[in-house]
């Protein structure tokens, strides 16, 4: 069963399309689901600035493959802290790469603008993004 706001989109907005069985702490409400979703994010400094890799904290420690292609979830990489959305988009700004893995980060990136829903990689139903921040 698909979840579905009533009326039609907004001409240029893109949505995605999730299972309910993908909302299991949500609150449903008359226009909008509130979903409570924290993060995993860690941040690695280099000689070309802040990178930050953020994960859906429901997904860490897992493996998802399909085909040659493989996000092993259970690497260091992607260990870090919990974080808010609100945090989260805090931190955002201060980057100038972005590794996002999972639904709940790159639906963020798509409201704030830094993902096309075209250039999104799907591995086993999990979408993944990287975005260069900046010049």
């Amino acid at each position: 069963m698909l979840v579905r706001c009533g009326g039609k989109p907004h001409p240029g907005t893109q949505h995605l399309r999730f299972h309910v069985k993908d909302f299991e702490d949500a609150t449903l409400t008359k226009y909008k689901i509130y979903i409570k979703m924290e993060f995993i994010v860690a941040e690695k400094n280099s000689t070309h600035g802040l990178l930050l890799v953020i994960t859906d904290e429901d997904i860490v420690g897992r493996k998802f493959e399909e085909g040659k292609r493989q996000l092993d979830m259970t690497a260091k990489f992607y260990l870090g802290e919990k974080k808010t959305k609100e945090e989260v988009k805090k931190l955002i700004p201060k980057a100038r790469h972005l590794h996002l893995t999972g639904k709940h980060i790159i639906a963020m990136a798509i409201e704030l603008d830094l993902v096309h829903v075209q250039k999104i990689l799907w591995v086993d139903k999990v979408p993944h993004a990287e975005v260069v921040c900046g010049e």
